[in-house]
This record gives structure tokens, sequence and C-alpha cells, in this order.
């Protein structure tokens, strides 16, 4: 097997990561769901988060922001074009929004292969927390190819998302 990472949709998920799997872990510790998604830019984009989620939560400082949340979605602009990149995002809306922006992070940067999605299995759509190492490798073992027309349409969602443009996102 090629060189992987795992892109997890928070830190509760990288503390019970199993620990069979290897490749690097990035952990998508944004609320995109929440709050001002405008920027053209990679960087414009993170300006405005990191003001709205100081203006949020006044003990974070933008220095903390970007060192932290900022650093670590950097971290997907480095991977190489030869991995396998798995996704895991549960099914509930704030999921969705940050899987959205992953991808399209991804997409826009040149990544077109490799690219999984790790769902939580039947009865834990909504929740990673509730299944133990050996449901967490079912898991990773029934992931689902993203390609083509459908990571091509997936990766714009982001961009609908951005724009409020919902008849966009409906099509």
């Amino acid at each position: 097997m090629q060189n992987q990472y795992h892109i997890l949709n928070g830190d509760c998920l990288k503390e019970q990561f199993p620990k069979a799997l290897n490749g690097e872990v990035i952990v998508a510790k944004e609320c995109l769901v929440d709050g001002a998604v405008k920027g053209e830019t990679l960087e414009e984009l993170l300006e405005v988060r990191a003001k709205f989620i100081c203006s949020q939560f006044p003990m974070i400082s933008e220095k903390e922001y970007h060192e932290g949340t900022s650093a670590e979605i950097k971290k997907i602009l480095a991977i190489p074009p030869v991995t396998d990149v798995n996704l895991w995002f549960e099914d509930d809306l704030f999921c969705q929004v940050n899987f959205w922006f992953v991808l399209n992070l991804l997409y826009e940067h040149g990544k077109k292969d490799g690219i999984y999605l790790v769902r939580p299995n039947k009865g834990n759509e909504y929740n990673f927390g509730k299944m133990n190492q050996e449901e967490l490798l079912f898991a990773f073992e029934n992931r689902i190819e993203i390609k083509g027309e459908l990571l091509e349409k997936s990766s714009q969602l982001w961009r609908f998302y951005q724009k409020e443009d919902w008849s966009g996102m409906e099509k």
C-alpha cells in the first residue's frame, strides 16, 4: 500500500484513532458551518476565520488560531500527489461542510486520485465516538473512493456554500 494520510473531523477521533492504521493524521479543526467563510484564497479564508473565531471565543488569539487550526489545514497542501487520502467525516451538517472544504482544497491543489471517504457505520452515522477500534477499522476497510465526476461535483459544493448559492448546491 502506498503512503496514506487520514484527515479527521476533530480531536476526539484523533484520540481514539486505530493504532493499527499507518499514515499521517491531520485534524480539520474548524467549524465552517458557523460564521463567515468568504475568501477567494486559502489565506483570505483563514484570516476571515481567525477574526470570526476570536470574536466568538475571546480566550483564543488570532496567533493561536493560526498556529493551531491554520497550520493543521495547511498540512493538506503538502500531501504528495501519489498518496491515499482518507477523509473521516460523519453525516451531520457540521462534518459535511468541513468535508466539502477539505475535498475542494485537495481538488483545487491537483489531487484527483486516491481520495476516500470513511463514514461511521450504520446506527452511528453522526458519531465516530461511539465506535470501538474494530468498528473504526471496519469503517476504514469499507471506505468509498471519490473520483471522476463525483469528485469534481462534490468539490464544487464548498464554493457554492461559500457564495450562498443554494441553487448551485442543489444541482
